[in-house]
Parts: structure tokens; C-alpha cells; sequence
């Protein structure tokens, strides 16, 4: 017998199987390859650099990817166009936006005010702020907030670019917010508040009362052997910076009907819960991941800005590199770090609709085959890094042609290889 469930599941199937035909036939059209602009590696690893020259030629403009390994880059390669429009290839000095992969430095920064005493994950967030206390908000502890479940995905009204620069309104704006869920029930992916969030609690715990960018400024970028990746782009920069383009409509179209079930998935939870990833994506609107009208990552007035929710912008080597300067520099001091060696949250994100491992801000990623895992952060269009602490491993991923969808990214294939190549050493 054909319950409603898998008959809906087989509609969709065959829905993704047209919709992949009509896609297929619309693109048979002649191909350009994209040329690799750089390529630094070591004979080993030219079964990556085979896997990295297959997926540039999916991409829609260019990327670059980065393995940092002991300290030494063992892996560096660039390739297709840093502006397509222009003609613009990329090469070695090419940053480009790292979206929510930056997350992963707002989650470090507050790690290390944990780890020498300033903070502490299990108390509220009230005992450092106190004004934020209200509207149902009394009892959200710094690991809620953290770990996405302080239920703030918005705060309630749309603010600018040149509020955002107030602390002072933005405080004040987080004060009378109201959580959309009940702190601690559920993980949220606060896309793009989370920054204003962490930053605040920062200032408030730092002896020195400095903001997130500031502390990374001073005991971190400058510190780094390559300091290449920054919170909010400096204006004298932004010739270095890749022109982000969006998202094919027909790459899209054919992730979703490839992932069925996740597709499914993502849908069901966004209108079950009333459609929380839209409002996530799209506040505050001038950061907005989900605009048809503009790409704010385009503008330098935005890029500026110096937020850890989704403007970090450098290149791959420099985000390795400023990443493990946390750890060599004893900006935070090893023995925390065994604490932060694998997930201690499980559950449904009901924003996005995707099933998540986290501890303290970090999200995890499972190795393929074992009982272990990498810090894995992503980022909007297809940007990630991967973190193995205990092989003083990084590898990053960085893109300016968006992909859109679900699911595996180019990514994941070059993964799956790097992660063989390194076991094989």
C-alpha cells in the first residue's frame, strides 16, 4: 500500500527528475573551461588538485581552497574568474566573503573570554547585561545564546546600516526584542543577528570593554603569520575583493530535485514554524542573504561594517592561518581546547530545517566512517572551513559565484578527498 507520505515523497522525485531533464537540456550549450590561476602543493596531493580542477569547472565564477597542516600551507590553489563581467581572473591576492563561515571567529572570541575567566557559558547572559533581561529573555545563558537558541533570530523591526554602527540603539533595540521561540526549547540559526548579539556580551565582559573586531585586531590578525582575513573590509582593500555573483536559478533547481528528502525536510520545518528562515536571511534587510534586487556584499558601505555573522573577508590562506593563531598564539590556552573536541547538542535546527551538532558556538561536522568529527562551519553560497585540532589541520573553501540549494556542495567532493589523501599519509 502507497502511504500519503511516500506517494508525496515519489511526486517530488519525479518533479526533481523533470525539472534535472529540462535543466540538462537548457544548459547544452559549449562550456568554457576555467583556468587554475595558482597551484601550490606537494606531488601527493595531486589526487586534490585533480578533485579541485573537476569542481572548478562547476562553479559559476572562481574559488579557492587552502589546507593548512602543521603550521605549513601544504595546499594552495585558485582558479576561474574573480569578475567574470570584467574578465578578471583570480589570482594569489583575490579575498572574498566568507559569509557565515565568520561565525566561527565570534564563537573563538567568546571562547577565549570564557577560558580566562571573564565569561561563563552556563550563567545568563543577565549577570553581565542586565538590561537584556526582559520579554521572556531573564533566563537565556551564554551557552543559549551561543548555540543559536535564545529564539532572537530578529529583533523584532528592521534597522540600517548606520544604526547598526550605533551600540548604543542596537542594545537598546536587543533589550526589547522578544524571542520567537522559548529560550532553550529549539536550536535557530541566527544568520545574520548573531554578530550584534556576541558583540555585545563581548564588550560588556572584556576587562578592556573592546568589541569583538577590536580584540581580533589586536591579539590575532596582527599576530598571525598571514593576517590576510579581516572583520569588515578596509576601504583601501576592496580592489582585492572578489565580485560576488548570485545564484543560478537553474543550479538551484537541480539541488533541490537531486535531495528530495531534504528539500522535504526544509520546507516542512519552515512552514511549521511559520517561516523562520526568511526572517532569519533577510534581517537586518541591508545584510539580507536572500535579496533579488541587489547583492549588498557588492557594497563597500556594507563590507565595512565589522560583523562576525557574515563579514569576514579575506582569502583562504588567511582565514587558515588567523584561525590557528587562536591556538599557537595561546590566545586560548590548549587545555580549553579539550572541551571543544566534539559536539555536546544535538537536534533539529528549526530554522533551517537540518539536523545539528554543536558545543559553545562551534558546529560539527561527522568524519565519514568514524566516531569522530571536525569543527565544520558553512557559509552562504557554498563557503566553508573545516577544523581538526587534533591533526593541527584547516582547510578552507571560499567561493564568489553563489550556489544555491541543499544538500552536498562542490565542497563535499573535494572534502571526501582531502580527508583520503591525509589518512593515506
Amino acid at each position: 500500500m502507497v502511504t500519503r507520505k511516500s506517494s508525496s515523497l515519489l511526486s517530488l522525485q519525479r518533479v526533481g527528475a523533470l525539472t534535472a531533464l529540462i535543466i540538462g537540456i537548457y544548459q547544452l550549450k559549449p562550456v568554457v573551461e576555467k583556468r587554475v590561476t595558482r597551484a601550490e602543493y606537494e606531488p601527493k596531493y595531486k589526487g586534490i588538485a585533480d578533485a579541485y580542477h573537476e569542481i572548478l569547472q562547476k562553479e559559476n565564477q572562481g574559488s579557492t581552497v587552502a589546507i593548512l597542516h602543521h603550521g605549513k600551507l601544504v595546499f594552495d590553489m585558485q582558479g576561474g574568474w574573480a569578475d567574470i563581467e570584467a574578465g578578471r581572473e583570480w589570482s594569489e591576492d583575490i579575498m572574498t566573503v566568507s559569509y557565515s563561515c565568520t561565525k566561527l571567529i565570534g564563537a573563538l572570541s567568546i571562547a577565549t573570554l570564557v577560558s580566562r575567566g571573564h565569561l561563563d557559558y552556563h550563567e545568563k547572559v543577565t549577570k553581565y547585561w542586565p538590561e537584556f533581561g526582559q520579554h521572556g529573555k531573564e533566563n537565556v545563558t551564554v551557552d543559549q545564546l551561543v548555540n543559536h537558541q535564545a529564539g532572537l533570530i530578529t529583533f523584532g523591526k528592521d534597522f540600517t546600516l548606520a544604526e547598526a554602527k550605533d551600540d548604543l540603539y542596537i542594545s537598546r533595540l536587543i533589550e526589547e526584542s522578544r524571542p520567537h521561540w522559548k529560550p532553550g526549547q529549539h536550536i535557530g540559526y541566527h544568520a545574520l543577528t548573531y554578530g550584534f548579539l556576541l558583540d555585545q556580551l563581548f564588550q560588556r565582559a572584556d576587562p578592556l570593554k573592546r568589541n569583538i573586531a577590536q580584540f581580533y585586531e589586536e591579539e590575532v590578525r596582527t599576530n598571525s603569520e598571514n593576517g590576510d582575513f579581516y572583520l569588515g573590509l578596509p576601504r583601501e582593500l576592496l580592489h582585492r575583493k572578489a565580485r560576488i555573483s548570485p545564484t543560478l536559478l537553474s543550479q538551484t533547481l537541480l539541488n533541490f530535485a537531486t535531495h528530495p528528502s531534504l528539500t522535504m525536510s526544509v520546507i516542512g520545518q519552515n512552514v511549521r514554524h511559520g517561516g523562520l528562515a526568511f526572517l532569519s536571511a533577510d534581517s537586518p534587510r541591508f545584510m539580507s542573504v536572500i535579496r533579488t534586487d541587489m547583492l549588498p556584499y557588492n557594497n563597500i558601505d556594507v563590507l565595512e561594517l565589522p560583523s562576525i555573522s557574515a563579514l569576514g573577508i579575506g582569502t583562504a590562506a588567511g582565514f587558515a592561518h588567523v584561525v590557528r593563531q587562536f591556538w599557537i598564539g595561546q590566545v586560548i590556552p590548549e587545555t580549553f581546547w579539550k572541551g571543544l573536541e566534539g559536539p555536546e547538542l544535538h537536534g533539529m535546527d528549526i530554522v533551517l530545517g537540518l539536523e545539528r551538532h554543536m558545543n559553545h558556538g562551534f558546529y560539527y561536522r561527522p568524519i565519514d566512517g568514524t566516531d569522530k568529527y571536525t569543527i565544520g562551519f558553512t557559509g552562504n553560497g557554498g563557503q566553508f572551513i573545516d577544523i581538526d585540532k587534533g591533526r593541527d589541520l584547516i582547510i578552507v573553501f571560499l567561493c564568489n559565484g553563489l550556489q544555491g540549494g541543499l544538500g552536498s556542495s562542490q565542497y563535499e567532493q573535494l572534502r571526501q578527498k582531502i580527508l583520503e589523501v591525509l589518512d593515506s599519509e
